[in-house]
């Protein structure tokens, strides 16, 4: 059971997400992660089903059995963002502190008991504090992954950049081409060259160090750069991460003739690629005016001309 202030919320039995995975990733190194769907329920007079996701956390157990009585908190909103933990109510909202912990273990079963404090919806104009608190029993599953968790789950997890240079980029792999003709639709129109190219080649991508940025010479602001959207979901990834879903979700917030290609991590505006004839290139689209300049008819703020001098453009931190 999830209860999200007064609201409560029974996990979806049908979702075959519900998981405790322990993993082991290239070097034989132990982490486990969370991943837990509810059904839909009423909440503030709308239908919600929310989601939350706790990612890798570094373990020296080395059977699920052994998990029982593990624990693990988080106390800031930039720790739950540097460790990608995902809570969704409306859309993706921040998690401002949590606590989790497998209490019992039996039948191949993990009991997980977990209580926080998360944003309950970030796009709002005044947005509120809700708190959570969960109790599940979930199955749990081992698999090994393509991951290195010396790296990936420290606090200190991302690599010392070189300044000013451009961050190199994780790819998800290929994409399935259907999905490019999905995208092209939903957007109204056929995407340039370089963007296809990555697109289906590359199949989105996280950049190989949180300490990144982009500027906005107009607006003086910086915004890092959480992830490149992909086309085709990959095995233990959100779906929110590629295009389709993400045309399908947001559509009246995304302008047309525009289609996302990189979400910025703190939620401020959509990176998005315009074909528009009055702006053409990569812009942030500030649709929620959260940017201090920003005004109704004026929200939307170049970044590069092309897709691929946008990329060159996401460099390492100071």
């Amino acid at each position: 059971m999830l209860s999200l202030g007064k609201y409560k919320f029974t996990l979806d039995e049908g979702s075959p997400e519900n998981r405790l995975y322990l993993c082991t990733d290239e070097n034989g190194k132990k982490a486990w992660n969370v991943e837990l769907h509810f059904a839909e329920g009423e909440y503030g007079g709308e239908t919600v089903s929310p989601t939350i996701i706790f990612g890798y956390i570094k373990t020296k157990k080395q059977t699920p059995a052994e998990l029982k009585n593990e624990s693990f908190k988080v106390g800031s909103i930039e720790e739950c963002e540097e460790r990608e933990d995902e809570f969704y109510i409306f859309e993706h909202e921040p998690m401002l502190k949590y606590s989790v912990k497998i209490a019992d273990f039996r039948d191949g079963k993990a009991l997980v008991c977990c209580s926080g404090t998360a944003v309950e919806d970030g796009y709002a104009d005044k947005p509120k504090r809700v708190k959570f608190a969960l109790e599940e029993w979930v199955t749990v599953g081992e698999m090994s992954v393509n991951e290195d968790f010396s790296d990936a789950v420290d606090d200190e997890q991302s690599p010392a950049p070189v300044n000013g240079k451009t961050v190199g980029l994780i790819a998800n792999g290929g994409a399935n081409p259907n999905d490019l003709e999905i995208s092209e639709k939903l957007a109204g129109f056929t995407f340039p060259e370089d963007l296809r190219k990555f697109l289906l080649e590359k199949n989105g991508a996280v950049p190989e160090t949180t300490q990144n940025h982009i500027i906005l010479p107009a607006v003086k602001e910086k915004l890092s750069v959480r992830f490149l959207y992909g086309l085709t979901q990959v095995s233990g990834t959100d779906a929110s991460h590629f295009i389709p879903k993400e045309l399908k979700d947001r559509r009246l917030f995304i302008p047309e003739q525009m289609v996302p290609v990189a979400e910025e991590k703190r939620g401020l505006c959509w990176i998005c690629y315009s074909n528009m004839e009055k702006y053409k290139g990569v812009y942030a689209v500030d649709r929620m005016l959260k940017l201090k300049e920003s005004k109704r008819d004026s929200c939307i703020y170049k970044i590069a001309d092309t897709f691929t001098e946008f990329l060159t453009k996401i460099v390492a931190d100071e």
